[in-house]
């Protein structure tokens, strides 16, 4: 418990004053004497005051021990379940982290395990319809245009894959990630442009030429052939 008394007693030295003071002091802690007019303030209410309480509006103050002692063993219980609070956050911190980043070993996504030094491979796709009868016809940087009853439609890559530097055709591109990242994605985007474009119904099923070059190695290709379109399994199935 702290008592505090602002009577000015140190401001003057008017007797009365003092005295007026001393029986402040004497309501505020039963049980105990003030010291007497003449001697030494509160000498027997407090021994030793802390300095610290004379500063500002000369404030008197003086604690109850056993009430400090109590309130110093509540505040250190505190500190401790809050130190445990933060020791058992970071430590659940850590460990999601460390699993994301194992885990970003094994499935294609890798966003929580960012490679600050990816490996620096180079890569040029190029577009190829197969058409039913069998011929080759390379796409102008993902272009190309089929008439129908209704006239000509076109379609473009871009309109369909964007991102991850999969859009850009015919030019050489830094790989965004692994290489290997890179053939998987650009795998899924040609079955998926393979299957939403029904006006073309002369393309049996897309390639993807993919030259790469891997840290100065030699430049080598790939080819990745879209799964067959649903429309020329129907059309050609029975034959």
């Amino acid at each position: 418990m702290v008592a505090c008394v602002t009577p000015a007693l140190y401001a003057r030295s008017d007797l009365a004053e003092i005295e007026r003071g001393t029986s402040r002091i004497a309501e505020l802690v039963p049980g105990r004497r003030p010291g007497k007019p003449g001697g030494r303030l509160g000498a027997e209410v407090y021994p030793a005051l802390p300095k610290a309480c004379f500063g500002g509006a000369n404030l008197i103050c003086w604690r109850d021990p056993m009430n400090s002692m109590s309130s110093v063993s509540n505040t250190v219980g505190a500190s401790r379940g809050k130190a445990w609070l933060i020791l058992l956050f970071c430590a659940a911190y850590v460990a999601f982290q460390v699993f994301m980043i194992v885990r970003a070993h094994y499935v294609p996504c890798k966003q929580f395990a960012f490679w600050m030094f990816p490996e620096s491979t180079y890569f040029k796709a190029t577009l190829t319809r197969v058409l039913a009868d069998g011929r080759e016809v390379i796409t102008s940087d993902g272009a190309w245009a089929v008439q129908t009853g209704t006239g000509k439609v076109e379609y473009d890559w871009q309109d369909f894959v964007q991102s991850y530097r999969l859009d850009s055709l015919g030019r050489w591109e830094r790989s965004k990630g692994t290489f290997d990242d890179t053939i998987k994605y650009f795998q899924a985007a040609l079955d998926y442009v393979a299957d939403r474009m029904p006006e073309d119904r002369v393309t049996k099923h897309l390639l993807l030429t993919i030259d790469y070059e891997r840290a100065g190695d030699a430049v080598k290709t790939l080819v990745l052939a879209s799964k067959a379109r649903s429309g020329e399994r129907q059309e050609h199935g029975p034959n």
